[in-house]
């Protein structure tokens, strides 16, 4: 990966917040996790993506999606053995080392990460986003592993909180097959048209996203006309299944 070229340092640790301390290269990490000890990642997403935050604490972690004023948020309680294992790698990928350094006349817009950790009066933040970027492969390559464990860890803790939707969709066998269709649980497509569907076939799709309401969309054209349908998805209560029949006159839902 190419990167950019570096005019301006943007790495701040600092013994209070507004104290400098050492220099690229200097800080380190304790060697035993302070019971403080707290890592936060944010990730900006892009046009189409929503964006996420990442927080781990000694007794909790949470995981937010921030979609436009649309804000959904999942916890657990740390496992301390795997906290400190995670603390553990980051000691080994010397993430203090981290530096980021701003370009001017880029994009300030960029999308990218923000990686905070803190602990007693201690803060560090490194970014890689807008018009801040790490400059060396290495460092990136490094900042990038961060950011995977990070989201490994998370991504396990939460992992009980996923439940299972399931769409079946009968293609109405007294109808011409549709010119087109999808049905999608938000951003997860569940079902589109292949070129071996028929009438009569019921095409299934299934996926497993966190406990929250989501919509529910299906579109179709059938005989050259369109169709929509779509409902709230309450994941609350556990699994949802819905079964639709799509024929010349649209959908309909089998209750």
């Amino acid at each position: 990966m190419k990167l950019p070229l570096s005019i301006a340092l943007v790495l701040l640790w600092a013994a209070t917040a507004c104290t400098p301390g050492g220099s690229a290269g200097a800080a380190e990490l304790p060697e035993q996790r302070p019971a403080d000890f707290l890592i936060r990642f944010h990730e900006s997403g892009g046009p189409d993506d929503p964006a996420a935050e990442y927080s781990i604490g000694h007794f909790e972690a949470s995981y937010k999606k921030i979609d436009g004023i649309r804000r959904q948020s999942w916890a657990f309680i740390v496992n301390q053995a795997q906290f400190d294992s995670l603390y553990a790698t980051l000691r080994e990928n010397h993430v203090l080392d981290l530096v980021s350094e701003t370009e001017a006349g880029k994009d300030k817009n960029r999308f990218g990460y923000q990686l905070e950790i803190s602990y007693g009066q201690k803060k560090f933040s490194v970014v890689d986003q807008g018009d801040n970027y790490i400059q060396k492969e290495g460092d990136y390559n490094r900042f990038m592993d961060v950011i995977a464990d990070v989201r490994t860890f998370v991504g396990r803790g939460i992992a009980d909180q996923m439940v299972p939707v399931e769409v079946e969709l009968v293609l109405d066998p007294k109808s011409p097959k549709p010119d087109s269709l999808s049905v999608d649980l938000e951003e997860a497509n569940l079902i589109a048209l292949n070129a071996s569907s028929a009438p009569g076939d019921t095409i299934k799709g299934e996926t497993k996203p966190l406990r929250a309401s989501y919509n529910l969309y299906a579109t179709a054209t059938v005989g050259g006309k369109p169709w929509k349908w779509s409902k709230v998805v309450d994941l609350q209560n556990g699994p949802s299944h819905t079964m639709l029949i799509l024929g010349a006159d649209g959908f309909q839902e089998a209750h």
